[in-house]
């Protein structure tokens, strides 16, 4: 668990532990209290035309889980269909970003899609 936990963290956020926290406080926090974690900037970001994306103050290094959506509506969608759709090396600085950026984001919804499961599991059985 320690090992993964660290790998995760540090997946999201470049850093093994944050805001005082080490990995395995900051992992623990996000599966029992997603509402919070999903609005701590944690989530690191490295290029400024993504900030502009998420109208964040370009001096930002890192962005919440929530920033990344507005009405429902994924922010970089679009810049990250295109992306995609190339070959890596024809890939721009940006749009590397917000492929490594949309992986990050994925552990967030893999860690809250787990742990409600779990619940969900553990409710039934009792």
């Amino acid at each position: 668990m320690y090992t993964l936990a660290k790998e995760i963290v540090n997946k999201i956020s470049g850093k093994n532990g944050f805001l005082g926290m080490d990995y395995n406080q900051i992992m623990l926090g996000m599966l029992v209290q997603p509402e919070i974690y999903n609005r701590l900037r944690i989530v690191k970001i490295s290029h400024p035309l993504l900030n502009k994306k998420l109208g964040l103050d370009k001096s930002l290094k890192y962005a919440s889980f929530l920033d990344f959506f507005e009405n429902n509506r994924y922010k970089i969608a679009k810049d990250l269909e295109i992306a995609r759709k190339k070959r890596p090396a024809n890939r721009s600085k940006y749009e590397n970003e917000i492929i490594t950026v949309d992986e990050r984001l994925m552990f967030f919804i893999w860690l809250n899609r787990a742990f409600t499961k779990t619940l969900s599991q553990n409710q039934m059985t009792q």
